[in-house]
């Protein structure tokens, strides 16, 4: 077996590893527990979008205390400030230097935001700089963040008392929106008797270390993709401008979000290319969120299925 292969190997296991480990804590979200799993072998961010108590935040508990690095969580609320999330400059009365910088919870590998649409624009737009460039700016001085970095962040349905709609900027910068879903009858019974859940989490052991879930994801980015599933992208992404607008249709950051989504749903299923199926199943979970605005999920769902069977799907 070549390099090449050993490395796509290891990124298969890495991902299918975590993958099984989440199910030992979260009931019923299969399609859910892959989509975040393929996220993080992309080193994407996750929006997770549901009612209060079905799992948001176990599931990102989960993924922290999988991966073997360090978490931080941040309750949205609207007295956050920016510095709650970046960090400050304090007074250091006796050292060399007057003031010294206090990190905030974005400096570790998972933050956990709970309830983020409860959080002013403000206190938002703090987070832009990290999800996009892994740093954060205080004072004029850039900090770089740890790798991998990874956002969870949870929202309540729009309308609930006390939120915010989230920038558009804010939603541009995750990978996936995703929604947990309610359990079946047999799976809320067998949480009520403590399997998994919230039980289930504190067995849980680091599957992987920082530094082998970055070479992963290095993997996950490297896989092969013909020209002709790039060309398949664009040509959705530039039916979505045509049909609701420049403006409003899918940006090139989108693009290049289904992209890498679809790399890493290659990976998990053990291949080294994508195919136009990996296309097709990361669209929703990539764009249905930056297109559909205020519809429901069953409209953005109708919207990006229209997209899929107007645009001819290559063969590859």
């Amino acid at each position: 077996m070549n390099h090449a292969a050993s490395n796509q190997l290891s990124a298969t296991e890495l991902g299918r590893r975590l993958e099984a480990q989440l199910q030992q804590v979260i009931f019923g979200a299969e399609n859910t527990l892959r989509l975040v799993t393929a996220a993080l072998l992309a080193g994407g961010h996750v929006l997770l979008e549901d009612r209060p108590g079905v799992g948001k935040t176990l599931l990102a508990k989960a993924v922290a205390a999988s991966i073997g690095g360090t978490s931080a969580r941040v309750q949205g609320s609207i007295d956050v400030l920016p510095s709650d999330i970046t960090g400050s400059l304090i007074l250091s009365p006796g050292e060399s230097e007057p003031f010294r910088f206090l990190e905030g919870p974005v400096f570790h590998n998972v933050l956990l935001i709970d309830e983020m649409n409860r959080i002013s624009p403000r206190a938002q737009a703090a987070l832009l700089e990290a999800m996009e460039e892994r740093s954060v700016t205080v004072n004029g001085a850039q900090r770089v963040l740890p790798a991998p970095f990874m956002v969870f962040a949870s929202q309540n349905h729009a309308g609930t008392t006390g939120t915010y709609p989230l920038l558009q900027g804010q939603i541009d910068r995750f990978m996936i929106g995703v929604a947990m879903g309610l359990p079946s009858g047999d799976d809320e019974a067998a949480l009520l008797l403590g399997h998994r859940g919230s039980a289930g989490l504190h067995g849980l052991q680091p599957i992987t270390t920082p530094a082998e879930l970055l070479q992963a994801q290095r993997d996950t980015a490297a896989l092969y993709v013909d020209p002709r599933i790039a060309a398949y992208v664009v040509a959705l992404a530039s039916h979505s401008r045509e049909q609701i607008g420049r403006t409003a249709g899918a940006s090139p950051r989108a693009s290049l979000m289904v992209l890498a989504l679809a790399k890493a749903l290659a990976v998990l299923d053990g291949r080294d290319y994508v195919s136009p199926d990996d296309v097709q199943h990361a669209l929703f979970p990539a764009w249905g969120m930056r297109l559909h605005g205020d519809q429901s999920e069953v409209g953005a769902r109708r919207l990006i299925a229209g997209y899929l069977a107007a645009v001819a799907t290559p063969r590859v």
